[in-house]
């Protein structure tokens, strides 16, 4: 289970590269509290030079999650309390499969991370970050 690992190191956390997603959440039911269970596993950015930086998330619920709010964050310090939220998606941006995705630009953090901030009916969700 992909989720937060805040014992990984800058070297062994899942590496962004331009269009090679990682998977944050696979298949999982994630709860929006506590706090720590609530974030994904969190990517580490390496950017080519010469491309805008942005990060996309592509999220998938398995059935309808009801009313939800997922964070996209960024931070420069692994830790949780330097996480801070670039753009947000809810229910209204979910489409007829029970997809949605956000998108941030001018991305210069050195991490990325999902949040679940709220979710009411408890579906497994995959999310990967590009």
């Amino acid at each position: 289970m992909p989720q937060y690992d805040a014992d990984a190191t800058s070297l062994n956390k899942p590496v962004v590269t331009t269009g090679r997603p990682v998977t944050v959440w696979d298949e999982e039911v994630v709860i929006a509290s506590p706090p720590e269970e609530a974030a994904s596993r969190q990517v580490s950015m390496h950017r080519d030079a010469f491309l805008p930086i942005c990060l996309s998330a592509e999220i998938e619920f398995a059935a309808a999650p009801g009313n939800f709010q997922i964070d996209f964050q960024t931070a420069d310090t692994d830790e949780d309390k330097y996480y801070v939220t670039k753009a947000s998606i809810t229910q209204t941006g979910l489409n007829a499969d029970n997809v949605c995705r956000i998108e941030a630009l001018n991305i210069v953090a050195k991490f990325a991370r999902l949040k679940m901030a709220s979710l009411t009916n408890p579906v497994a969700v995959t999310a990967r970050i590009c």
